[in-house]
């Protein structure tokens, strides 16, 4: 790579190139960006090469403000998947764009919805825009298709954890659809895509503002904290289920302690969020409004809405959850009396990818609820995770799966301190 204009040049000439000149070009880009220390400038150059791959899709100026909440990626996090309707009930429109495949990403999830559809022309983002204030597709040919091709690569080589590209994936697709506003969810944990530590994940968040305040976007990022599990769940219909259930509370006294911690973990980031978006002053008065949209059942209207704008069939939605509250679970017990020390969220998320598959068109045949807490006593005998089923998984499938799923538990003889706070740090340029 010579320059960041022959960069630019290249990416813009996306579409001319063959299969082989594309990989060439997306090894070379990862090669010059995976060091230390990466000029601003070349990170903002290649954000706007991924833009310039595709389309730039504009928007009316009465559709203001636009402003988004992405995340670096992670497990066991609904950030993603409710803060957008957070923001969509108090004021935002919300253009989004998601690359599908992960775990229980907000796409993933979102596309177990008989009938929702995830790729969206600029004319449907548009309508659903207008009609819900929301929109959400995945990556498509039209938008940033060289971000979308390199990102597959990086997950194919093991090399999604290079800052430089993860800032410059995530800007380029809030600039393709002229997202001038956003706030990050800087997920840190020991395999975090920005960091594995705190002191990393800060000074990362530093740089991804500055390069986003290069490119004319208005950023904030709220590092947060998910090398422990934050709600009980892990899998795609149980993270819809979350949602669902965090939507329909009217009362923050009816969500256990585990979700209600999460939900006040969405409420702040989308509270920053509105102060980004200018709408607010302080986040006092954004968490209350925030807060009362939630409670007053406006927010989920927001979300059934904008299932109905991007074609989810008429009781899908009730239809899905009955089924998934119909399957087959299965308790799985402690071996040992103890305290629950540590919680393998890796082990856990490999075990789903093994039956379940990792591209978004495979059905969500397992997942986990927890049944107990990091720090939680338990006795030989006690229930700690429940293993949800389709029906469609054969019994060696579950018997390796239960095997496993022990193992990711880890009981020891001492007491174990629950988790700390879920948010580390708020990162703003002055």
């Amino acid at each position: 790579m010579n320059t960041t204009q022959d960069l630019f040049q290249t990416l813009s000439s996306w579409a001319k190139l063959f299969e082989v000149q594309k990989r060439a070009l997306c090894h070379s880009i990862i090669d010059h960006f995976d060091k230390p220390v990466v000029d601003v400038g070349e990170i903002a150059a290649l954000a706007e090469g991924f833009v310039a791959s595709g389309d730039k899709w504009g928007w009316p100026s009465q559709l203001s403000p636009l402003v988004d909440v992405p995340s670096t990626g992670g497990p066991g996090s609904l950030t993603t998947l409710l803060c957008p309707y957070l923001l969509a009930a108090n004021g935002c429109f919300v253009p989004k764009v998601s690359v599908p495949g992960s775990t229980a990403g907000a796409i993933d999830v979102l596309n177990l919805v008989r009938g929702f559809r995830c790729e969206l022309s600029q004319s449907d983002m548009l309508r659903c825009l207008k009609f819900a204030r929301i929109a959400h597709s995945s990556n498509t040919s039209s938008l940033a298709p060289a971000d979308g091709y390199l990102f597959a690569l990086r997950s194919e080589i093991g090399k999604k954890s290079i800052p430089a590209l993860v800032i410059a994936s995530l800007l380029s697709k809030k600039m393709a659809v002229s997202c001038e506003k956003a706030v990050v969810d800087v997920r840190c944990r020991h395999t975090g895509n920005l960091g594995i530590d705190r002191m990393t994940c800060i000074l990362n968040s530093r740089l991804f503002a500055t390069v986003a305040k290069n490119i004319g976007i208005e950023l904030c990022c709220v590092v947060t904290d998910i090398d422990e599990l934050r709600i009980p769940f892990i899998g795609r219909s149980e993270s819809l289920f979350a949602l669902e259930r965090l939507l329909s509370v009217r009362h923050f006294c009816d969500l256990d302690i585990w979700l209600l911690g999460h939900l006040r973990t969405c409420i702040q980031i989308a509270a920053e969020a509105l102060v980004t978006a200018k709408l607010v002053e302080k986040t006092e008065e954004a968490t209350a409004r925030i807060e009362t949209s939630l409670l007053s059942g406006k927010v989920k209207e927001v979300f059934l809405t904008h299932l109905r704008a991007q074609g989810a069939q008429e009781g899908s939605l009730e239809e899905l959850l009955s089924s998934y509250a119909s399957h087959p679970r299965e308790a799985i017990v402690a071996d040992r009396t103890g305290y629950l020390q540590q919680i393998d969220i890796e082990k856990l998320c490999r075990i789903l990818r093994s039956i379940n598959g990792s591209r978004p068109n495979q059905n969500d045949r397992v997942g986990f609820q927890l049944l107990k807490r990091k720090g939680d006593a338990v006795k030989a005998g006690d229930p700690i995770i429940s293993l949800r089923s389709d029906g469609s998984v054969v019994p060696n499938e579950l018997h390796g799966a239960k095997i496993e799923v022990l193992r990711a538990m880890l009981i020891g003889e001492q007491p174990t301190s629950p988790p700390d706070g879920e948010v580390i740090a708020v990162v703003r340029l002055l």
